[in-house]
């Protein structure tokens, strides 16, 4: 047998014993590499487990502009990405991860970019030849260090032109150790006109393990939000000096809801039908795109519903499964 053949038997064995079926589905879609770290990463699940989730908070400190950073935008952008290696071990959601991508957009892991990290919901834009320079730098020495990544004087696209003078600057940080993750904004101004055009939610999103958490509400007393197909944005400019920490583990130490566990889907991917079955019946499920549009709402009431997904376009959608027990999203993929 190939060794690549045999690998993923061995993962397959290891899954079925511990995670059951439902992750197999995962599995199929993942190219080697993904599988190699999906397998290390779930070698510590039962010591890291936790990490799996984030805990919210926020404080303040002064914002100190980074200097000497290393460049990684054109000298005027709109669109651009530079991947590198992480300059130390760090875990997203649970899982090592060896290389980030920053982009105008934020930062995401993995080459397909599907681990995404943004301090905000929107495309931004440079503010001209030079002026929003994207840095990044190391502090920090031993295994105490700091990755900051700084975006300076941006703009965003859909009201550049309408709010020359808006502006926003923010950094996010990567602690070594903790694995904590840090959005600190500094000075910024977004006309009151220009908030109905943009969307101020910073958020993280991990595909593979279908987490993610968006800030919203109130910016000086933010709320996290745990549902993505339920997610809300701030309701203004969060101001100069603002720090938003996510620190792994589950919010107030609570335990990932069991019923998840046992909401089972197949097949992923969907081709014609979604098929669904929880230990409690199922009460209402809604169908969002990738970009939170709701397209559909169905009454089930029973313990299994098949979903009909013929009509559906090609891509990835969100599940939002209400039960007795609560409500979890899912993430699903038809082709």
């Amino acid at each position: 047998m190939p060794l690549k053949h045999l690998c993923k038997y061995i993962l397959y064995l290891i899954v079925k014993i511990f995670y059951g079926s439902d992750i197999l589905h995962v599995l199929v879609y993942l190219n080697m590499k993904k599988l190699l770290l999906f397998f290390g990463a779930m070698c510590v699940a039962f010591g890291a487990y936790a990490q799996n989730h984030y805990s919210f908070s926020q404080r303040s400190a002064n914002y100190t502009e980074m200097t000497n950073g290393t460049l990684v935008s054109p000298a005027e952008w709109d669109d651009f990405e530079v991947t590198m290696a992480m300059p130390f071990s760090f875990k997203f959601f649970g899982r090592t991860v060896d290389s980030i991508t920053i982009s105008d957009d934020g930062t995401y892991f993995w080459q397909d970019g599907d681990d995404y990290l943004s301090p905000h919901g929107n495309d931004p834009i440079s503010r001209g030849a030079g002026q929003s320079p994207v840095t990044y730098r190391l502090d920090g020495s031993g295994n105490d260090r700091i990755l900051k990544v700084q975006w300076p004087n941006i703009s965003f696209y859909d009201i550049a032109d309408s709010f020359p003078n808006d502006f926003a600057n923010y950094q996010v940080w990567y602690y070594e150790g903790s694995n904590i993750i840090e959005f600190h904004i500094g000075s910024s101004f977004i006309s009151e006109g220009a908030l109905a055009e943009i969307n101020l939610m910073p958020f993280m999103n991990d595909s593979i393990g279908e987490k993610g958490v968006v800030i919203q509400g109130d910016p000086a007393q933010a709320t996290p939000n745990y549902d993505l197909a339920s997610a809300g944005s701030l309701t203004s400019n969060p101001s100069v000096n603002t720090i938003y920490v996510f620190t792994p583990g589950f919010p107030n130490g609570v335990l990932e809801p069991s019923f998840e566990a046992s909401i089972k889907m197949y097949p992923i991917p969907a081709k014609n039908t979604l098929t669904i079955n929880a230990e409690n019946s199922i009460q209402q499920m809604e169908v969002y795109t990738a970009n939170g549009q709701l397209i559909a709402t169905e009454l089930p009431n029973s313990m299994e519903y098949t979903l009909n997904t013929r009509e559906l376009t090609p891509g990835v959608y969100v599940l939002r499964i209400q039960t007795a027990e609560g409500a979890v999203s899912k993430r699903f993929v038809k082709e």
